[in-house]
């Protein structure tokens, strides 16, 4: 389901973006009569508006839906035809979309539970003990290194004396 509605939401955007529109052929409209009739056989607008109405649908955006749909199937039959996939792909399809399981369950009051005493020191400290790695924290650590080594720098250098208070004098 969840598929469909991703995949419907995709395609809707992209044709609102590219205003892609069929000129030629429109989707079956109420008015054809194909699919809601009446007593008849003929078509029955208030039993179609039911309809829609039930499904969260008016008319307008009934028909807005359907032409997307039909735009959507336009294009995926074009882009698909002579394509086969693969068998596994096809049985995977296949299982996802139709398989079901069952469960059995049984409901029980809490009363059938009976009283649970509450645990004694020793009954705590056992299982505890018995569990002891699942309580504690990982630690993490860091190190870093710094070395600093008594060697001197290649850019070091003296200077004589003169020069020192030369540079120093003012003016």
């Amino acid at each position: 389901m969840l598929d469909r509605l991703i995949t419907t939401w995709l395609w809707t955007r992209e044709f609102t973006a590219s205003a892609f529109r069929s000129a030629t052929r429109r989707p079956a409209s109420p008015e054809s009569g194909k699919g809601v009739s009446g007593g008849h056989g003929q078509f029955d607008p208030e039993r179609f508006k039911q309809i829609i109405g039930d499904a969260g649908f008016t008319e307008r955006s009934f028909l807005v839906d359907q032409k997307g749909a039909y735009l959507r199937k336009e294009i995926t039959d074009s882009v698909t035809v002579g394509l086969e996939p693969p068998r596994p792909m096809l049985e995977a399809i296949h299982r996802f979309r139709n398989e079901t399981r069952a469960i059995d369950t049984i409901l029980l009051p809490p009363s059938a539970a009976g009283a649970i005493p509450a645990p004694t020191d020793d009954e705590i400290k056992k299982y505890y003990a018995e569990r002891e790695v699942s309580f504690r924290a990982r630690e993490y650590r860091k190190l870093t290194v710094l070395a600093a080594t008594p060697q001197p720098s290649p850019s070091q250098r003296t200077f004589p004396m003169e020069e020192v208070s030369q540079a120093l004098r003012p003016g």
